[in-house]
């Protein structure tokens, strides 16, 4: 199991509405004596993939100027933030996998996939590349093409599927859950980080596709960095429960957010998981 770390399970609003109220507060009056006034400076942290060791903090993405990002900063010298060690962390420590598990996980290029390629060799790593390579290809420098809304893969496939802030990208998040649930074996498990609103009920769409196969935006675009593209992956949705509703109804079992918070291991900040077994 993850050590020296909160492990914090929310399965609804209520339970939510209790973590941001009544704990998060209590971790936010530690973390607060790592805020540096300098542009950017080093934390002696924890990297699953790398050991022990210093991880770098900056304001990027910060409103104020003030208050780093945590989720998003807190890189360690093989490039994962806090978000990806905490997930990296959690896979590795607390799901029932070994060397011989089937893992599929919906990047290809990045640092996370590197790691996670470490510790489970049977993973295998994709990127959306749209109008260039038909899915379920493999180019010649062994990058495989996949959509989440339409995987190439059979039925009952993977033990774990992994999925970082991508299901906000996607223009049908519905069809994306219907095909995590469909390649998962029974008993496997998804784990998925998506910007989330937990104050809020009902997902709201930002832009979609019309008839014609035109992009309308229903709020001013928001975009996201891109390994493939470099250009940034337009934000679709901004997620409420409905989510959960959805993804319940479908069929996932033992779904919940797990918060995870570390002073030892610099998890700072707001870090959750979307956990959803089949």
């Amino acid at each position: 199991m993850l050590d020296l770390a909160l492990i914090y399970s929310v399965k609804d609003q209520g339970q939510a509405e209790h973590y941001f109220q009544h704990v998060y507060p209590m971790l936010d009056g530690i973390q607060r004596n790592y805020v540096r006034d300098l542009a950017s400076y080093g934390l002696l942290g924890y990297c699953p993939a790398c050991g022990v060791g210093e991880v770098q903090i900056d304001y990027m993405f910060s409103a104020d100027g003030k208050t780093p990002v945590w989720r998003e900063r807190g890189v360690c010298r093989c490039g994962l933030n806090t978000r990806m060690r905490a997930t990296l962390d959690w896979i590795v420590t607390s799901e029932t996998l070994n060397r011989t598990s089937v893992v599929y996980c919906s990047e290809g290029k990045t640092a996370f996939y590197k790691a996670l390629l470490d510790f489970l060799p049977l993973t295998i790593g994709s990127e959306y590349i749209p109008n260039q390579a038909p899915l379920g290809s493999v180019d010649r420098h062994g990058l495989r093409c996949e959509s989440l809304e339409q995987l190439s893969f059979a039925d009952d496939s993977f033990d774990l599927l992994v999925s970082l802030d991508v299901l906000e990208h996607v223009f049908d998040f519905e069809a994306a859950l219907d095909n995590m649930l469909r390649v998962l074996k029974p008993g496997g498990v998804a784990l998925v980080t998506v910007p989330f609103q937990f104050g809020r009920e009902r997902t709201q769409r930002r832009a979609e596709v019309d008839a014609g196969g035109r992009l309308v935006h229903r709020l001013p675009p928001v975009y996201h960095g891109d390994p493939i593209s470099g250009v940034g992956a337009l934000l679709v949705y901004d997620f409420g429960w409905d989510l959960i509703d959805y993804a319940k109804a479908i069929g996932f079992r033992d779904v919940e957010f797990l918060f995870i918070w570390s002073e030892a291991k610099k998890y700072l900040g707001i870090n959750y998981i979307l956990r959803m077994r089949k």
